[in-house]
């Protein structure tokens, strides 16, 4: 498909912007959106490079001449332009905002896919939330809520640049892609537990550490330990942190069994980049599942070879495209 909404000289200085800040993040992604048709290419580009901004905006840690207030109100700017994307044009947003190179390849690819500017502002909703200087959340729906904003949110988004065979926002396809998004999310969560505590951020429903009897010093004490002396409390069946982290991995699994069906929905073209994205997650999530304790010592990752050989698949494997 001809890409033909990227035509001003103000879009191509975007566009060129959002392209160097995606390449500087050297995600997989990034480089998995090289199978999607040149249209949907640039515009999951420019939707990476937004979403990357915002946040390296709220995890970068503060200058001297820095505040969380300060960060916070460059946000709610940003929240009050993109809620008028889809009507106006580069004379109506203030040339000082920060980040403004990237709007008017964000406004165009708005238009172009008609994505809701309302998935575009929740995101930053949860960044704000991720700017305080103690994340807590009080129960599940309180977690989920903060899930959707960034997360189910960009595969609103995401899908709308993919392509659906059904309408995006009818409830069965929102609930799958939630599904999905979230066990997204949570394997996030999983994997940088010891980088949130450190940072005092607990990403998981005070209601239900309450359960387990459990609270952030549980974690803090974990993320010291030793690897060895980690290894031998979750062999404990009866320890009430691997059984806690147990039940999360086991609602992780659910959910990713659940979003199996959106596949089915996507377009052709585009299906085996949603499908990459699967992979990877599900392999990251893999490794978490079958070691937990190693989260407390360092983040799970892929190494090179897993990530070369889930891309190598993308590109072979026909099964990728449905």
């Amino acid at each position: 498909m001809k890409m033909d909404f990227m035509t001003t000289p103000a879009c191509a200085q975007s566009l060129a912007a959002c392209r160097r800040l995606a390449r500087k993040s050297h995600s997989n992604f990034v480089l998995a959106f090289r199978f999607l048709p040149a249209d949907k290419r640039t515009a999951m580009t420019v939707l990476y490079a937004y979403l990357r901004w915002l946040d390296d905006l709220a995890d970068t840690p503060l200058a001297q001449d820095d505040s969380l207030e300060s960060r916070k109100n460059i946000l709610k700017k940003w929240q009050e332009t993109i809620g008028t994307l889809a009507v106006n044009g580069p004379r109506d947003w203030e040339a000082d905002l920060p980040g403004v190179v990237l709007l008017p390849a964000l406004a165009a690819v708005v238009r172009k896919f008609k994505i809701p500017t309302e998935s575009l502002t929740a995101v930053i909703d949860g960044m704000i939330t991720d700017l305080a200087p103690d994340v807590r959340f009080a129960d599940e729906p309180a977690l989920s809520c903060w899930c959707d904003q960034v997360a189910t949110a960009v595969g609103q988004a995401t899908l709308a640049i993919l392509g659906c065979s059904q309408d995006p926002n009818s409830p069965p396809i929102i609930q799958l892609t939630q599904a999905l998004a979230h066990a997204f999310q949570y394997t996030n969560i999983l994997r940088d537990i010891r980088e949130d505590i450190a940072a005092n951020r607990l990403y998981f429903p005070l209601s239900e550490l309450n359960r387990f009897g459990l609270d952030m010093s549980d974690f803090q004490r974990a993320t010291a330990a030793s690897p060895a002396e980690l290894l031998a409390r979750f062999s404990d069946n009866n320890d009430p942190l691997a059984r806690f982290l147990a039940e999360r991995i086991e609602k992780t699994e659910w959910l990713f069994r659940q979003s199996r069906p959106l596949f089915a929905y996507v377009d052709r073209d585009s299906r085996r980049v949603l499908q990459l994205m699967d992979h990877v997650y599900f392999s990251l999530f893999t490794k978490i599942r079958h070691r937990p304790s190693l989260v407390f010592h360092k983040p799970a990752r892929l190494s090179l070879y897993e990530k070369l050989l889930l891309l190598g698949r993308c590109w072979t494997d026909s099964t990728f495209a449905g």
